[in-house]
């Protein structure tokens, strides 16, 4: 069981050269908590990790008190109910790519940040022939 607040990463990939004619890739989940260097669950599971529900690996009850980052895909309800069910909690990384989610969530975000209870981080980098803007809100 990994320590209380630990962070526990769960993340799936498509595991190289295991394609076979029609057949295909395995597509692996894991689930990694990282200060402890362990690795929690590992399942194969039946099409990419962006299209099944990538935390219904069996958690057992390793997550209590642990830290799940989550991306859009996993803000899904079973995903959310599975890590708290689990003894866990979440951190939600939204990306503006689901402009739905934003939507929804920006009033919140921009109340709290006119509030002063939200502070902002904004950098900007240009790598790769590409600007990138980042707003964190830590």
């Amino acid at each position: 069981m990994p320590a209380a607040d630990e962070q526990v990463c769960v993340d799936g990939k498509a595991v190289r050269g295991s394609r076979d004619g029609a057949n295909p890739a395995v597509h692996l989940v894991s689930a990694f908590a990282g200060r402890a260097r362990w690795v929690l669950g590992q399942q194969a599971v039946a099409e990419s990790p962006t299209k099944s529900p990538r935390f219904r690996i069996c958690w057992g009850s390793r997550l209590t008190r642990a830290v799940v980052p989550i991306d859009a895909m996993g803000a899904r309800e079973p995903s959310r109910t599975t890590i708290i069910e689990a003894g866990g909690n979440y951190v939600l990384a939204l990306k503006e790519n689901h402009p739905i989610l934003c939507e929804e969530v920006r009033p919140w975000l921009d109340a709290e940040v006119a509030r002063g209870h939200l502070p902002v981080l904004e950098t900007l980098e240009k790598d790769h022939g590409r600007i990138e803007i980042r707003v964190a809100m830590p």
